[in-house]
């Protein structure tokens, strides 16, 4: 596997693209069918697409996977699929629809398991671990339930025990730097390399 991926990242609200800034303010910016295509046109490495409904209702959840389903026919590319998956079967649902890999956020640090299970039933290759951080005094904490609860684990900790769960992937998301345009923030990168702790395939992200 290449080193360096591009990786485009969409978040989805109510069957469309949505920009954030600092996890809130959501604006509405397109179709995301004529996004794949674009991006399938650029030879892209991966997209990624989350669900950042805040309700989790039946109605939201067909209209979610519906999209999915239809986009994966129209991509060339592996699609990583999360938001809102807090069951093995969530999972399965996803990837029969058309996701390549799946990420879990909420549930994994609230029921630790769902990281080893969902890894031992369908392979690590499969498990993204997606994470929120925040930097507070100088340290980066790990946040969930849409970034608003701050668990006060350490990021490079929380990195740890998600490998050691089984998961095969990081995603980690700057709740600082969403939005902001302002670029990466490479003191995260650095932080977890120095601590030589992600021996597992990492993704990293500011959007």
């Amino acid at each position: 596997m290449k080193k360096k991926r591009l990786i485009p990242i969409f978040l989805l609200k109510d069957g469309f693209l949505v920009q954030s800034r600092n996890f809130n303010n959501f604006e509405n910016i397109g179709d995301p069918f004529v996004s794949v295509s674009r991006f399938s046109q650029w030879m892209v490495d991966e997209l990624i697409y989350l669900n950042i409904n805040r309700e989790n209702n039946p109605k939201q959840k067909k209209i979610f996977f519906k999209i999915i389903k239809n986009l994966s026919k129209k991509a060339f590319m592996p699609i990583t699929v999360g938001g809102k998956v807090t069951k093995l079967n969530d999972i399965d649902e996803l990837l029969s629809a058309g996701a390549d890999k799946i990420t879990i956020n909420t549930m994994a640090y609230k029921k630790r398991d769902i990281i080893s299970s969902s890894a031992k039933e369908f392979g690590s290759q499969c498990i993204v671990i997606s994470i929120d951080v925040k930097k507070i005094n100088k340290e980066y904490l790990v946040f969930v339930n849409n970034g608003k609860l701050n668990t006060k684990i350490k990021l490079d900790e929380w990195v740890k025990i998600c490998q050691n769960e089984g998961a095969g992937e990081i995603l980690i998301n700057s709740i600082d730097r969403d939005g902001s345009k302002k670029g990466y923030d490479f003191k995260i990168l650095n932080k977890i390399k120095k601590k030589n702790i992600c021996s597992s395939y990492f993704l990293w992200r500011s959007r």
